[in-house]
């Protein structure tokens, strides 16, 4: 009799997980902030850097706008002395056709007037210093200070040495959202230029986020400081890590604020991803040491008295074992028992028979199941291997049944030499036959009536029917005893394509049906033999057309694939059931349709595409069509260059 067992004891296992949840918990917080700190941290040097590149790309647009003004100068020179009209659409054609990406070119005279400017512009040029510097024949390029900011180049017109330039050429780029857009795609983060505390011009990102907002005012602790700050702030309705850097002029007077960083999302998804994995480790964790603490103080106070029953289980288990092992030794097929490191566990007596083994040694057999089960005999033997796994679906080791197929290998021979020897005396007298028939209907002995040609006609459609049965017959002899050698080559798909469709074109307007061809001329070679490719495609377009109903549908398109190219025939026929697609391909296999519509056929044609495929070094397979048949589809290997 089995004595009742203790009451569990809760208190322990509660008092652990208590101990171990509350300073799990700090840890866990305490982890959580130092990443957030070091994710910080990171996104912080990346916005360090990001206002280096920043102040690159400043710099480079600077030497891109003299370059610009320098080129503008010796554009407009010639120009200098047309009509205002004249000289406002040069300066326009040069803005539009030879600097580009620019937001302002001016033509200023020596007096300091402007002559023509592109937008047009009552900004007062001559009062600026850098085109009084120009006057005097000297390049200038700097900031101006605008709403927004602008990059601002000034070049001399070509002047006869010695002489005073007679003006100057002014080009401006504009701080605007489409340079920081560019910066932003150097960088990889978002950018905005303050000016007066408001975000004048920004990248895509903070653009958006101003969308939503009901002013553009900046946080004023990122302005007017000597040095680079980094803070989080609001920009809108989102939050955004930013680092600033003052954009500053003669005097260190600020003019504006550079802005570059990114969206806290990132950074405040990461830490609740992190805090939430922390929190659930360190709640398991305490979970985990409850159970603990419960089993401990439930096995304290336990009291076994079981012996009986294990007793008794151990005889059940060794009758089992018995049971089993006369199983085994009465089957007639070999079985070897594996554990999981592949050490033999159990060899009944006809593996040892199969094997050759003598008694005692099941350690050859481990060799025998490494060499794949290879006898130094010339029996065939089949093996056939599977995992042996528990309920919780770890491998416990392998079982191996061994059966001899040496009668089945030696009649499938057999069979197949009996069908080569048939097709082959079949073949003799059907082509005399044919020959004799195609003479009588052709009239070359004499005038036929009605009746004897009806019955003629009969005659031949099956002695046709026969030749191509021993045909296919005799192809699939070769094909099994891999007496089929290829001529590969590089052959034209629309051409192969097109020559096997016309081999069948009577078998379709017999019927009624249309064909769709689906071949583009740009399409790879295919490197195969030309008349088994054709034999391919010969092959599934007549059995799309027995399968397709009259007036239907046979759709034929090739394309390229990952090195192959790929050749599927689809009708709209009954299809093929899910359960029939494993063996659709296999010897003398017919539909269930064509069985009950009467169609004609040896169930061998789709046997010869799988042989030919595969000898090809290519697939087949079959899939529904929409909205309904059969999609057979072929992969071939595509020819190389060299080929």
């Amino acid at each position: 009799m089995r004595l009742p067992g203790p009451r569990a004891r809760p208190g322990l296992g509660i008092l652990c997980a208590v101990c171990v949840l509350i300073p799990a918990l700090l840890g866990a917080e305490l982890l959580v902030r130092g990443y957030q700190q070091d994710l910080v941290h990171d996104l912080q040097a990346r916005a360090s850097v990001g206002l280096d590149n920043t102040a690159a790309l400043f710099d480079q647009e600077r030497l891109r706008s003299l370059n610009n003004a320098e080129l503008a100068a010796t554009r407009l020179a010639p120009q200098l002395g047309d009509s205002p009209d004249d000289l406002l659409k040069a300066t326009n054609d040069v803005r539009v056709n030879v600097v580009r990406n620019t937001s302002l070119v001016a033509l200023v005279d020596a007096g300091g007037r402007t002559l023509a400017s592109d937008p047009a512009s009552n900004i007062q040029f001559g009062n600026q210093g850098d085109v009084k510097s120009a006057l005097q024949g000297k390049l200038a390029a700097g900031w101006q200070e605008r709403t927004p900011l602008a990059l601002e180049a000034t070049a001399p017109l070509p002047a006869a040495a010695g002489q005073a330039p007679p003006g100057v050429v002014v080009v401006a780029e504009n701080v605007d959202d489409t340079l920081l857009n560019a910066g932003s795609r150097l960088t990889g983060l978002e950018m905005a230029l303050v000016q007066n505390n408001r975000i004048v011009s920004a990248s895509r990102g903070i653009r958006r986020s101003l969308t939503f907002a009901p002013d553009n005012s900046a946080d004023t602790a990122l302005i007017g400081k000597s040095g680079d700050t980094f803070l989080r702030t609001s920009v809108g309705p989102d939050s955004y890590y930013l680092a600033a850097r003052a954009i500053t002029v003669g005097n260190a007077r600020q003019i504006g604020t550079i802005l570059v960083g990114e969206p806290s999302a990132a950074v405040d998804d990461a830490v609740r991803t992190a805090r939430l994995v922390a929190y659930a480790a360190a709640l398991l964790g305490a979970i985990g040491a409850g159970i603990v603490g419960a089993v401990v103080g439930h096995r304290m106070g336990r009291r076994t008295r079981r012996l009986a029953t294990v007793e008794q289980q151990l005889d059940s288990t060794r009758d089992r074992a018995d049971h089993l092992d006369a199983v085994l030794s009465s089957l007639t097929e070999g079985v070897i028992v594996a554990d999981a490191q592949h050490r033999v566990m159990l060899v009944n007596p006809a593996a040892r028979v199969l094997l050759s083994l003598p008694a005692g040694e099941d350690g050859q057999a481990v060799g025998l199941l490494a060499d794949q089960l290879m006898p130094t005999s010339e029996r065939v033997i089949r093996s056939y291997s599977s995992p042996v796994r528990d309920d919780a679906g770890a491998t416990l080791g392998t079982v191996t049944v061994l059966r001899d197929t040496t009668r089945d290998q030696e009649v499938e021979r057999l069979k197949s030499e009996f069908l080569t020897v048939v097709s082959h005396e079949l073949q003799t007298p059907l082509t005399a036959i044919k020959g004799a028939l195609e003479l009588v209907l052709d009239d070359e002995t004499g005038e036929l009536s009605r009746v004897q040609r009806r019955f003629l006609d009969t005659i031949d459609r099956n002695c046709a029917r026969l030749v191509s049965l021993v045909g296919d017959l005799l192809d699939l002899s070769r094909l099994e005893a891999g007496r089929i050698e290829l001529e590969p080559q590089a052959l034209d798909t629309c051409t192969v394509v097109r020559g096997a469709l016309s081999a069948v074109t009577n078998l379709f307007e017999s019927r009624g049906t249309t064909v769709r061809l689906d071949v583009p001329e740009s399409l790879p070679p295919i490197l195969g033999d030309r008349r088994r490719v054709e034999q391919i495609l010969t092959n599934l377009l007549s059995n799309a057309a027995k399968y397709t109903p009259g007036g239907g549908l046979v759709e034929v398109a090739a394309r390229s694939e990952n090195g192959h190219v790929q050749l599927a025939v689809a009708d709209n026929g009954p299809g093929v059931p899910e359960a029939e697609r494993e063996i659709v391909f296999d010897k003398f296999y017919r539909g269930r349709d064509a069985i009950r519509h009467g169609e004609a056929g040896s169930g061998l044609g789709l046997a010869i595409v799988k042989s030919l495929v595969e000898l090809h070094g290519g697939s087949v397979y079959v899939e529904n069509s929409q909205p309904r048949g059969a999609r057979f589809v072929v992969l071939l290997p595509r020819a190389g260059e060299d080929d």
